[in-house]
């Protein structure tokens, strides 16, 4: 099979109606892919350079390749991992690092920092303008910032105001997501309880009780949400148990009982802690739950 560094030489100097594989770089009509992202594309006068960093493995056909390429090479970064080096995702790219250099510019406090990220705007106008002129990219196409960028007369503040207030939207819409989240493991604890359902997500667990499971009385036995079932005599046992150290507010000493005796249904008691609350294999139990199932449903 032919290396990596090899494989690339092969790539600068074929034509584009070649194509070839390696195994993890491949290349046909002119683009070199890294596993299944495009990290070059060879035009007539000039090779576009994808040099963003994706992994330790891509970083070095990267390398290789940079080594490799005669003539003109055009270099972009920030594109997406999978990427085909197309107009949208070119300009995807330039948007990105833009804003980027336009925002560490306007944090910039030191004269060094505000001239390094003003050459970098500079550069990318520079690369913008090569990508137009090589019809890459039609004018006809640039979004807003890359207008701006084009003119040379782009507005710091106003950049980073439509980024504070993108983050703030973005912001809002994921507490949205939160809240309807929390909602739907309210409403499926709710028909668990109800007996429509015989267990609970761990989503609903973790988020809404607190990482502890939940039960309820089935005749005699005791349904847990994770859809496991217990003796009723064995969990009352267990209760019992519970209550002795919440009452005593110290830990069950399980080293002192048998294992016999700390068996709950196909588990056992690895141990209850002072507040009560018990540990039985993969589950937790609140002592408060336990409480209320035997208040609110083995007493009735």
């Amino acid at each position: 099979m032919t290396t990596n560094k090899d494989f690339c030489h092969d790539y600068a100097y074929a034509s584009n109606n070649e194509s070839d594989s390696n195994g993890n770089m491949s290349y046909s009509n002119g683009v070199m892919l890294s596993y299944n992202t495009a990290i070059a594309k060879k035009f007539d006068n000039f090779t576009l350079f994808n040099q963003t960093r994706y992994s330790n493995s891509t970083s070095k056909h990267q390398g290789y390749l940079r080594n490799a390429l005669p003539g003109k090479v055009i270099y972009i970064d920030l594109l997406d991992r999978g990427t085909r080096l197309d107009a949208s995702d070119i300009t995807k790219g330039l948007t990105r690092c833009y804003k980027y250099s336009v925002e560490n510019l306007a944090k910039s406090k030191h004269t060094s920092t505000k001239e390094r990220y003003a050459a970098e705007i500079f550069r990318h106008k520079q690369v913008l303008n090569e990508l137009l002129e090589y019809k890459v990219l039609n004018k006809k196409d640039l979004n807003s910032e890359l207008k701006e960028l084009l003119k040379g007369n782009f507005d710091v503040e106003k950049l980073v105001k439509i980024k504070e207030q993108q983050q703030r939207k973005e912001e809002r819409a994921r507490l949205q997501r939160l809240e309807q989240q929390r909602q739907d493991y309210i409403e499926e604890i709710a028909r668990f309880r109800e007996g429509s359902t015989a267990g609970i997500s761990y989503g609903a667990r973790d988020l809404i009780c607190g990482g502890f499971d939940i039960i309820r009385l089935e005749g005699e036995e005791i349904l847990t949400s994770q859809n496991i079932r217990v003796p009723l005599k064995e969990a009352l046992k267990m209760f019992k148990q519970a209550k002795s150290c919440k009452t005593a507010n110290a830990p069950l000493s399980v080293d002192e009982i048998p294992r016999e005796k700390r068996t709950v249904g196909k588990f056992t008691i690895d141990r209850i802690d002072a507040n009560g609350n018990c540990f039985v294999g993969c589950h937790k139990f609140q002592f408060e739950e336990i409480l209320r199932c035997y208040n609110e449903e083995y007493k009735k």
